[in-house]
């Protein structure tokens, strides 16, 4: 038989080591039944619950794999035999006094068995995202009404050249309380979402549910921390580049408006270099999204930061 090679939590690839080790390293709580496993011979990495019946089998003295299970508490595969149950998980002996006490505290929720996670693929993910964003999209964008209401009825005489005036003044508040108010948006929607249903309108509409390495629901806290993660994304793709085309058309009509109201070309060129600068950066600043497209539990950058997974919602059915 062939070594095994693992993944560690921070998803660092390590190895080659004997079974016996990898057991080893499942009992010290290093290696969870969720966390990857590979070795020559095999097509793709697997998460190592898979493969411990069979390797505990071997270690009793046996050809036949023994029937496992993940702890719910410390994430270790262990014989169901050794488990004992609680509600629809099974917990470690030694470890169920600790989980229920665990679960009085944080309120802790479970929602699918790690052994039954199918994971949501990238392009159903994106799908969800899209949908998200224009919920989001379209509420951030109320947040602006002040400052479209400024910039409509600005009077280009009134403002003085080589200067600060009161409606540049007023122009750059509004728009400082739109860009706020559309980020307040994002977080209550997340956070919320999340935390209350397990996933936002868009996963919802996938037929996905967010939840931890151990398939417990988020807390409040976590579901926040989690759209923490994705600033790249969420700060700069929906706070910024939704409103983004509409702010800069918006601007290049006004001042071109004010240079000269026969000459578009200043307008047509603003607008014009909005649409062409966007995509670029909505590629440059999306690439934690992307990596879900490589990985083997589809995990983006933030579900990599929080230890998060997207999964079907009825896994158990299937």
């Amino acid at each position: 038989m062939s070594d095994w090679y693992y993944a560690t939590k921070q998803n660092e690839r390590l190895g080659p080591v004997p079974d016996g080790e990898l057991l080893r390293l499942n009992e010290a709580g290093e290696l969870e039944g969720t966390g990857l496993v590979w070795r020559s011979g095999m097509q793709d990495w697997t998460p190592f619950h898979n493969v411990a019946g069979k390797l505990i089998g071997q270690q009793q003295g046996s050809d036949e794999a023994v029937e496992v299970a993940i702890c719910a508490h410390s994430g270790r595969v262990l014989p169901r035999g050794e488990m004992v149950p609680y509600g629809d998980v099974l917990i470690a002996a030694e470890h169920k006094d600790a989980f229920v006490q665990k679960l009085m505290e944080t309120g802790d929720e479970d929602v699918a068995d790690p052994e039954d996670f199918v994971y949501v693929g990238f392009w159903w993910r994106f799908l969800g995202y899209f949908l998200d964003a224009l919920i989001k999209g379209a509420a951030g964008m109320l947040c602006f009404v002040p400052y479209f209401i400024v910039a409509v009825t600005m009077n280009p005489e009134d403002i003085e050249p080589d200067s600060m005036s009161g409606p540049i003044i007023g122009l750059v508040i509004a728009y400082g309380v739109g860009v706020l108010g559309s980020i307040g948006v994002s977080v209550f929607y997340h956070t919320w979402m999340v935390g209350k249903h397990g996933g936002e309108v868009g996963k919802k509409v996938i037929g996905a549910i967010v939840v931890d390495s151990e398939g417990r629901k988020l807390t409040y806290g976590k579901a926040f921390l989690r759209w923490l993660a994705k600033i790249p994304l969420n700060a700069f793709l929906i706070q910024f580049l939704i409103p983004y085309i509409l702010v800069v058309v918006l601007i290049a009509l006004t001042f071109a408006a004010s240079f000269s109201s026969d000459d578009p070309t200043i307008a047509t060129g603003a607008i014009f270099l909005a649409l062409l600068v966007a995509p670029v950066l909505f590629g440059i600043f999306s690439f934690g999204f992307w990596m879900a497209g490589r990985d083997p539990e589809k995990r983006t950058l933030h579900d990599r930061i929080c230890g998060t997974r997207v999964i079907r919602i009825n896994t158990n059915a299937g």
